[in-house]
């Protein structure tokens, strides 16, 4: 689905006319954005959950000078479809 069928969806379904919804989508897609960036979990019923884990850097050691380095952590995202 593109932002272009997703206006239309919300138009026809809301009763909204398109033009006025064409700025609603990016609006909402930026509140997703920053709710998982603030660790929150979003649930979408019908469509699903999504969240964002952020778990303590991996510490490694070098094979080489047997020193131990923390690496940069990664932040691993997840997604349950819906049951």
């Amino acid at each position: 689905m593109t932002r272009a069928d997703l206006v239309v969806n919300m138009a026809k379904a809301a009763g909204w006319p398109k033009a006025g919804t064409g700025a609603r989508p990016p609006r909402v897609l930026i509140a997703i954005r920053a709710s998982l960036r603030r660790g929150d979990p979003i649930t979408l019923v019908g469509f699903g959950t999504f969240s964002v884990a952020r778990p303590a850097p991996p510490h490694m050691r070098n094979p080489k000078t047997g020193r131990t380095v923390t690496v940069a952590g990664r932040i691993p995202r997840s997604s349950r479809p819906r049951s």
